[in-house]
């Protein structure tokens, strides 16, 4: 039967579905925005199905008794471990022998695409050649190609991250709680399939971009490491090696030795006796945060859901440890806000002013160090210590020396070896500041601002970079 639409109704909001183009939904939203990407494709499409086998990783949580040490386990991966186009090392997990051997259906090998199916998406990496054989948890989506196939999996990567495959697999996302993939939606998913000369081109154009990215963040993260080395420097301090041999973690302190109200056999470790020794021999002063600060105080986190918070326009920004970032620089899209009388009234001890400094004092950020440099207050929750310095104290210069290895050997030290790490305000105000005088502490931190601002330079060059690649392959695939 054919079908004339009226002259009076909207195109645009109007439009007609064959069964056999139901993919099992029936919200008219999703097919509409679909139609409108896949139709400006210049290419034949193909289904990820035909073109891969699918399947996503076990598990949302590991079992405890399937997680090994990396000597003897396996590598399981998360979608976190999926970055830069790469799969990253930072805080592996490894699982057993007979985990792994349980899980044979997950097992990746080198050449697989994979990417995040749950939550965030836009992660992706291929496995490269002579990685072990692994696994992965269910946030974790698996693309093996198959014989024949008329996509390539690096192709396929390179489109995923533009926004074109990004505004695809969101559409394709379900669920109204924790959102995710489907495999069966991702099976049926619809890709442009140019031919394989042309996807080798947009592959190299996507490469090329990654290429430009990965060396400006590396020349990026040589300036930052470099920091440490200038500091250390400038101070006159040489730090301890840690040796963690059984040898070395074998030791006697005497009675006389407990200090801080702490038995911990961890607080009383070689290197950092060996550390507070050197500092004591500093060519300069050595003094406390409780003796250069005027106030050292934290929050407390109003109730989830209750009637303490509002919105950004009405609140006052209210900073948790997770919102520093690595840079110690505030989202201020990603707070939460209080409302003014909490602020004022039941929270007024822990407020922020410009130049505080916050020290993340409890969990996965322990130790993050950041200024608060707005103007307007705010406010902390429980897992950040505020330090005011007092006047005549350059806080940039502050701020840097707790980043630096002698800060964190500081907190290295304070932090319980407990299964949520924590450091209580009294340890706070202990930690020891080698304090030089004014004017090498404005020298030390200008030139520390001056290396952190080329590398910030080098880091959006780098994202600018990859964004230029993505945008070429977009007009590729869409034959501008």
């Amino acid at each position: 039967m054919n079908y004339t639409p009226s002259p009076h109704i909207n195109p645009d909001k109007v439009f007609l579905i064959n069964r056999s183009e139901l993919e099992g939904r029936f919200d008219a939203t999703y097919y509409k925005l679909k139609e409108r990407i896949l139709r400006n494709f210049k290419f034949p499409l193909e289904k990820l199905g035909n073109s891969f086998f699918i399947k996503d990783g076990d598990h949302d949580k590991l079992p405890e008794n399937a997680i090994a040490d990396s000597f003897k386990g396996k590598r399981y991966l998360r979608a976190q471990d999926l970055k830069a186009n790469s799969i990253i090392d930072e805080n592996p997990i490894f699982v057993t022998e007979t985990y792994f051997q349980n899980v044979k259906r997950c097992h990746i090998y080198p050449g697989d695409l994979l990417f995040s199916i749950m939550a965030s998406l836009g992660s992706t990496a291929i496995v490269p050649e002579n990685y072990p054989v692994c696994t992965a948890n269910r946030a974790v989506g698996i693309l093996r190609q198959k014989d024949k196939s008329k996509l390539l999996p690096k192709f396929v990567q390179a489109l995923l991250d533009t926004n074109l495959g990004f505004s695809l697999l969101e559409l394709e996302k379900r669920g109204a709680i924790q959102q995710r993939l489907n495999l069966s939606d991702l099976a049926t998913l619809k890709l442009p399939a140019p031919d394989i000369a042309f996807q080798n081109e947009i592959v190299q154009v996507y490469n090329n971009g990654v290429k430009i990215k990965q060396q400006k963040e590396t020349e990026a993260k040589a300036l930052l490491d470099s920091i440490d080395d200038y500091l250390l420097g400038e101070l006159g301090i040489s730090l301890p090696e840690v040796d963690n041999s059984l040898a070395n973690r074998i030791f006697i302190s005497k009675y006389s030795e407990i200090t801080a109200g702490r038995f911990d056999s961890y607080y009383y470790q070689k290197h950092f006796k060996e550390f507070f020794a050197l500092l004591s021999k500093s060519k300069y002063q050595v003094s406390t945060i409780a003796e250069i600060a005027k106030k050292i105080a934290s929050g407390i986190t109003p109730l989830s859901g209750g009637d303490a918070y509002t919105s950004a326009e009405l609140g006052i920004p209210f900073i948790r440890s997770g919102n520093i970032d690595i840079d110690g620089d505030i989202d201020f899209d990603d707070l939460l806000y209080l409302k003014p009388e909490i602020h004022n009234k039941v929270m007024k001890s822990s407020k922020l002013l410009k130049n505080d400094l916050m020290i993340a004092i409890v969990g996965a950020t322990i130790g993050q160090v950041g200024i608060y440099l707005d103007e307007r207050e705010a406010n902390i929750n429980q897992a950040i210590a505020l330090v005011r310095l007092k006047a005549g104290i350059n806080h940039s210069y502050v701020k840097e020396l707790l980043k630096s290895s002698i800060g964190q050997m500081n907190l290295n030290r304070l932090k319980r070896p407990v299964a949520r790490a924590n450091i209580n305000l009294e340890e706070i105000s202990s930690m020891a500041i080698v304090l030089p005088p004014l004017e090498k502490q404005n020298e030390i931190a200008d030139h520390i601002q001056g290396i952190r601002g080329q590398a910030k330079a080098l880091q959006l060059e780098a994202a600018q970079a990859l964004e230029t690649a993505k945008q070429q392959v977009e007009k590729m695939i869409l034959g501008e």
